[in-house]
């Protein structure tokens, strides 16, 4: 896992899965440094292979959430492809986010 950035080594990209919680001082989840549209975070799968979902949840024991988000991929970790509509190859797919800290939203089927 890699991030844009992020706030402290408290809330760092290995803080980024489902369920962190706060504890020993370690956040329960990523923070980036900036809260802007320009952070991400990175997963390299090791090799090609089909996502057929997405999951996210906000921060626990903060108000700290996403609110909606892309999904871009890469053969290189150099070029990077939008997902993009089945139906529209030109619309870029923007999922939503998490409505509260710790409510997990599931996008199926990307």
């Amino acid at each position: 896992l890699n991030a844009s950035s992020q706030l402290d080594d408290f809330h760092g990209a290995n803080r980024s899965r489902l369920h962190e919680t706060t504890s020993g001082g370690m956040s329960g989840g990523w923070v980036p440094l900036t809260m802007d549209d320009q952070q991400w975070i990175q997963v390299d799968l090791g090799y090609s292979t089909a996502i057929k979902g997405v999951a996210i949840q906000g921060q626990d024991g903060s108000d700290n959430f996403v609110t909606a988000f892309y999904v871009s991929y890469s053969e290189d970790l150099s070029t990077w492809t939008d997902y993009r509509e089945p139906s529209d190859p030109t619309a870029t797919v923007y999922l939503l986010g998490a409505i509260k800290f710790c409510s997990i939203v599931f996008h199926l089927d990307i």
